[in-house]
């Protein structure tokens, strides 16, 4: 039992590739002669897009809702996988203790090992700010069992700092 997790079936921010951001800028531009034309046409805030294109030098640098960047990218007919595949970065909150900053996630990887490791850490441990606490004497199992997950992600932001 495989399946994946794709960026647009949740919810948060992303930013996408300086490469591909100026490739959008440069497709809003050549179908809709400027961003300020692509805004009115799509109703979206012409700050949002050129945040999106990381025109913008603000505060969260190219980061916007996921919901907001599928939006965009559906209305100038990209396909949703190969906006996907070109987030850099995926972030849960842009304020607050959930702010952590994820490398290239998309698509991830639902597996056994990923059920396993979640049950597990709900049954004897949990996540907090910047580390997992794990209540077991022996921290081999959820190290081994979350090394196995990570390892194939090789850009995935983790903490392996495990505390008793």
């Amino acid at each position: 039992m495989n399946f994946n997790l794709h960026a647009w079936q949740i919810e948060g921010y992303v930013k996408l590739t300086p490469n591909f951001a100026k490739k959008l800028n440069k497709i809003i531009k050549l179908k809709f002669k400027s961003i300020n034309n692509f805004s009115k046409i799509c109703k979206v805030n012409r700050k949002s897009i050129e945040n999106i294109c990381q025109r913008r030098d603000r505060r969260h640098k190219g980061f916007t809702k996921i919901s907001r960047l599928f939006y965009i990218t559906d209305f100038l007919n990209l396909d949703k996988k190969y906006v996907e595949k070109n987030i850099e970065l995926y972030m849960d909150s842009k304020t607050g203790a959930y702010n952590r900053v994820y490398y290239n996630p998309f698509p991830f990887k639902i597996n056994p090992l990923v059920i396993r490791l979640a049950s597990h850490l709900i049954g004897d441990g949990s996540i907090g700010n910047g580390h997992f606490r794990y209540s077991q004497q022996n921290v081999n199992y959820i190290s081994k069992l979350s090394e196995d997950i990570t390892e194939p992600i090789k850009h995935l932001k983790k903490n392996k700092n495990f505390k008793k």
